[in-house]
This record gives C-alpha cells, sequence and structure tokens, in this order.
C-alpha cells in the first residue's frame, strides 16, 4: 500500500497537476482509491478495500492547515510551527 496525501495548495498546480494523479497511477496498473484525508473513517476504509491483487495507492485529499482560521492554505504554516498566543488559539479552534 502506497499512500500520499494531497495537499489543495495553489503552488502545487505550479509544479505538478495533482488532479490527474488518479489516472496516471491507474495506467499503470495499480488499484487506485481517492479519498478524504481528514476523515479518519473513509482512511481506514481505503486500507481495507480490496485491490484484487493489484498493488494499491490511496490518494488523501488534504487541506493545509485545516481547521484553524489563521492556518487554512497558509503556505507559512506549513514550516512555521505555532508558539504561544498561536499555539493557543490553534488549540482552541481544534476544540482541545
Amino acid at each position: 500500500i502506497f499512500l500520499i496525501f494531497i495537499y489543495r495548495f495553489f503552488i502545487c498546480k505550479n509544479i505538478i497537476d495533482m488532479e490527474s494523479m488518479a489516472d496516471k497511477w491507474r495506467s499503470f496498473g495499480w488499484h487506485c482509491i481517492e479519498t478524504d484525508g481528514h476523515n479518519h473513517q473513509k482512511l481506514k476504509e481505503a486500507f481495507l478495500e480490496e485491490s484484487n491483487g493489484k498493488p494499491k495507492v490511496i490518494l488523501a485529499r488534504t487541506i493545509k492547515g485545516k481547521g484553524v482560521s489563521f492556518m487554512e492554505n497558509q503556505l507559512l504554516w506549513h514550516y512555521r510551527d505555532p508558539q504561544g498566543e498561536f499555539f493557543d488559539r490553534a488549540m482552541k479552534e481544534l476544540g482541545c
């Protein structure tokens, strides 16, 4: 099983078109499953899905910083960790 997290971020399209990724994997004979990378139940179902002897790839579509208003789809937070006030605010928005 090969798991790929696909981030929906505008910069990705400038580098590689992730939308046709499933078709590319299928063309090489892989059993390809596309799912919501934020939904644990959907990920579990994808891991358990039968692939009929084919190698399996799971394309888990995600959004960087999902669930935190000031982080969502913001490139800065891809490589920066929240500290102090930012950490507290993020935890509150996530219900922690």
